[in-house]
């Protein structure tokens, strides 16, 4: 509501998508601090959120940003190279096709049977950069994998590779969540790689 002054309608979001889907606000959150983003949350409500609403929402960032920051410092990442697994999404992120290894990395992530934000998120930003884009997400056992999304054709589709990360690609978001500042990790990363 903040965000079009309280005249939802005017944003292309509230039309299309929470009003059919019978929502009246949205209330996003980033899990932020200043050694990083540790994570995000979007949260529906068929009303609009109150301003009392939002200042608890924001009061617990910082808290919920420190949890996901030192859960973050102890994942796990794959010792040698892993096998990817495939998946291929149309437009609207429908999976067209998975291989059985995509299946088992996903098994450890979208335990509800969805796909991990992070391939929708990268989905759309492969799309509308028409690009290939890199990200990360954390499985449910506390590893990461690497997700690169690449766009395949007019029609959308996008082809997503997944595997579990390597160590050394986990570094830098291990050594910011351990609450390294920028100068220490540049450090710490000449010193790994002499």
């Amino acid at each position: 509501m903040r965000e079009t002054g309280g005249r939802p309608r005017r944003g292309a979001r509230y039309r299309l998508q929470l009003a059919p889907a019978g929502f009246a606000d949205e209330l996003r959150l980033a899990f932020a601090d200043g050694f990083g983003r540790w994570g995000a949350m979007g949260l529906f409500s068929d009303r609009p959120y109150s301003d009392a609403e939002q200042t608890a929402a924001a009061h617990l960032v910082p808290l919920v940003a420190r949890v996901l920051r030192k859960s973050t410092a102890s994942a796990k990442a794959a010792a040698e190279e892993p096998m990817p697994g495939v998946l291929l999404l149309d437009i609207d992120d429908r999976v067209r096709m998975r291989d059985a290894r995509a299946t088992e990395l996903l098994a450890e992530c979208a335990s509800t049977g969805s796909l991990p934000g992070a391939i929708h998120i990268l989905s759309a930003r492969a799309r509308a950069d028409r690009a290939s884009v890199r990200g990360r997400t954390l499985a449910a056992d506390g590893s990461w994998i690497t997700i690169d999304a690449n766009p395949l054709d007019e029609d959308g589709a996008v082809a997503i590779v997944l595997r579990p990360a390597l160590a050394a690609s986990v570094i830098d978001v291990r050594l910011r969540a351990a609450g390294l500042t920028e100068r220490e990790r540049g450090r710490s990363g000449a010193a790994a790689r002499r």
